[in-house]
């Protein structure tokens, strides 16, 4: 939002002072490319947190990388994001559980142990993370596979687990999974499924290649070239 840019060039020797892997050219987390440094990990939950940044950076609330102490101000509000997120997937495991039960307080106790006894707190609503957010898609997803069919369902649900797959690539199994039940369960909706997934294989294309030099190149097979 400050820099106009995916490009850490402009912050990074900023950066590389607060690094703990000065001995190298670059930290683990980077990657060089034609004019600069890009993150070698995936972008999308950096993405989602654009709006909780948003209002305290227009209300110059947000400090320069400076200090240390304003770093881990930066930190603390990158975990107001992944708290958010990850109370929004409690939610919405709530409504999920409510579906397959009309008993609330049966609905309340299981979302509890969802938030509590897995990932979501301990890890998930700790930072950003790729959980954070993947664990918000795939409860979206689940959500949408319980309520009623239609065209518009399956193109959400298209474009949900593409967005999965593109912010954590191992999540390319559960939408292979994902992707079979609809081609032989929900056949009349395929289309609308491909139409789903198709705005986030042309933005994966289209990163990589600007980025890492080819469509079916991504940051982690890049940094270990």
């Amino acid at each position: 939002l400050r820099e106009k840019t995916l490009n850490f060039e402009s912050i990074f020797s900023t950066v590389r002072l607060f690094d703990d892997t000065a001995h190298k050219d670059f930290p683990y987390y980077l990657i060089p490319f034609k004019t600069g440094y890009v993150s070698a990990y995936p972008i999308i939950t950096g993405l989602f947190a654009i709006p909780i940044y948003y209002i305290p950076l227009v209300m110059n609330k947000i400090p320069e990388i400076t200090y240390h102490e304003n770093i881990l101000k930066i930190v603390l509000l990158g975990r107001v994001a992944a708290s958010f997120y990850a109370a929004l997937s409690v939610g919405v495991m709530y409504l999920i559980c409510r579906r397959k039960s009309d008993n609330d307080n049966l609905a309340v106790i299981f979302s509890i142990f969802y938030a509590f006894g897995t990932c979501t707190y301990s890890v998930s609503s700790r930072g950003l993370w790729m959980h954070t957010i993947s664990q918000l898609l795939f409860s979206l997803i689940l959500y949408l596979l319980l309520v009623q069919d239609s065209r518009l369902k399956f193109s959400l649900l298209g474009l949900l687990l593409g967005l999965s797959v593109i912010n954590r690539p191992t999540s390319i199994v559960f939408a292979i999974m994902i992707s079979l039940y609809v081609a032989f369960s929900k056949r009349r909706y395929i289309s609308y499924y491909i139409l789903g997934v198709i705005p986030t294989i042309v933005f994966l294309g289209i990163y990589n290649n600007y980025f890492f030099g080819s469509p079916l190149n991504e940051g982690y097979s890049a940094r270990n070239a």
